[in-house]
């Protein structure tokens, strides 16, 4: 059985309706377990759907998919269902866990945007102790601790989330910022090309990448990244600062004044 309806893609964008038809196309006797699960994962979409569309309880979601759903299925299959989502129904019951996710989610964000860190940090905390695979969480929390300068704790927790997502572009970048600051210059360019391959005009990435080959005496490379940093975010400060150190290693006096000059009416 040709199983594509599990797909991220389709998921996400199928109308509840075509998943029913998908799903109930699996409950024949051969393939009744297939839809089941088929059956559990609608539930989930039903519930995410309602819970941040039209802002419903879950309960509501999982009454959606009885009337729409179960009752066209035979005695059993409600049955079976029923017993697969119970504990999930008490514990979430009118989407309060949810809810209390999103809320330390917004919280968390919130108090990092204010530079509150360590209260930030225990919000991100408490989210990894629902889900310790929460990559926002992850993310929140290692950037946290690498503002805080506990460079070894934020580097542990930066390897965990590439563990989950091996192409995140946060975690490479933050890594690599990390890398760079302890000394390991040639593993953090390593990682700042693979970031940069994901996310090419991203200027914090590009900006750092200059920045560890300036430090590795790479002094044209270092110009290069810089100026297509600054044409993707011109009004960066530290890229115009150090762009400027680089312009004056090369002999370029004039224009590193300039660049110079240009970084200092940021702060005006």
């Amino acid at each position: 059985m040709r199983l594509e309806f599990f797909s991220t893609a389709n998921l996400c964008s199928a109308p509840i309706q075509f998943m029913e038809e998908k799903a109930l196309s699996y409950m024949t006797d051969q393939h009744k377990r297939m839809g089941l699960i088929a059956l559990a994962v609608i539930h989930w979409f039903a519930m995410c759907y309602l819970l941040y569309k039209n802002r419903e309880s879950i309960t509501e979601g999982i009454f959606y998919l009885k009337e729409r759903i179960l009752k066209k299925e035979d005695h059993n299959s409600e049955i079976v269902f029923d017993k697969y989502m119970s504990d999930e129904a008490e514990e979430r019951e009118n989407g309060s866990k949810v809810d209390d996710v999103s809320a330390l989610m917004e919280d968390a964000t919130e108090l990092f945007e204010q530079g509150s860190l360590e209260e930030a940090k225990e919000k991100f905390l408490k989210l990894l102790n629902i889900n310790s695979r929460d990559v926002f969480a992850l993310r929140g929390y290692a950037e946290v601790l690498r503002l805080q300068g506990k460079l070894a704790e934020a580097r542990a927790k930066f390897e965990e989330l590439l563990k989950i997502d091996s192409q995140n572009v946060f975690a490479l970048g933050g890594l690599a910022s990390i890398l760079s600051e302890l000394g390991e210059l040639k593993e953090a360019q390593e990682k700042y090309e693979k970031a940069l391959e994901l996310a090419p005009k991203n200027a914090f990435l590009l900006r750092g990448y200059a920045t560890n080959l300036h430090l590795q005496g790479q002094l044209k490379e270092a110009e290069r990244n810089f100026v297509k940093a600054l044409e993707y975010e011109p009004r960066d400060f530290y890229a115009l600062s150090r762009y400027s150190e680089v312009l004056r290693k090369m002999g370029n006096f004039e224009k590193a004044d300039a660049k110079f000059e240009e970084a200092m009416k940021l702060l005006s």
